[in-house]
């Protein structure tokens, strides 16, 4: 609005900051959204396993409160072999304690666990159980387990994937 003295700016999160920020740009934790995206700023610590992201990988949160995540499932806040705790999926590899956006919601392509082959359209897409860190598991509703029953749903496959990376449709809850 004219004279309103704020300024709106409209940013592409994957441009300014997909995870090399040295020293942080937003407070960790803002949440923007960008087209059919929800993006979550953090800071990420490759934690104690020394575990690189990788574009399409989960990210745990390690802290909530203090807005760090890890891709180290041992350092998820939720515990090692827990399927929740998931808060989003990298944009690519950020660098180790450093800041960035991640994905939280919306139709992005994430890194299925090699067992999965690639899925299938309407799959279930949710962090394993077992301590896999990077990859996620997509599973037809009658195939899942009784374990991941319980696990957290993280979103839906939307087309069948291609070397181990599939479309889904985004919705990790907070």
């Amino acid at each position: 609005m004219p004279g309103s003295g704020v300024a709106q700016i409209a940013f592409q999160p994957t441009a300014i900051s997909n995870g090399g920020d040295p020293v942080a740009k937003f407070q960790p934790g803002y949440r923007y959204n960008y087209g059919d995206n929800e993006f979550v700023y953090a800071k990420f610590d490759n934690g104690a396993g020394n575990v690189a992201s990788a574009a399409g990988a989960a990210m745990y949160w390690k802290n909530r409160v203090t807005g760090v995540v890890t891709s180290d499932k041992t350092e998820n806040q939720q515990g090692a072999a827990i399927g929740d705790g998931v808060a989003g999926i990298a944009q690519g590899v950020m660098t180790d304690l450093s800041y960035g956006f991640f994905v939280k919601s919306g139709p992005w392509t994430v890194r299925l666990a090699s067992g999965d082959s690639n899925g299938a359209v309407g799959n279930k897409i949710f962090a394993p159980v077992a301590d896999t860190d990077l990859d996620l598991r997509s599973e037809a509703d009658a195939s899942v387990s009784a374990a991941e029953i319980a696990v957290t749903e993280i979103g839906r496959q939307l087309a069948a994937g291609v070397a181990n990376l599939a479309l889904v449709l985004l919705n990790i809850p907070d």
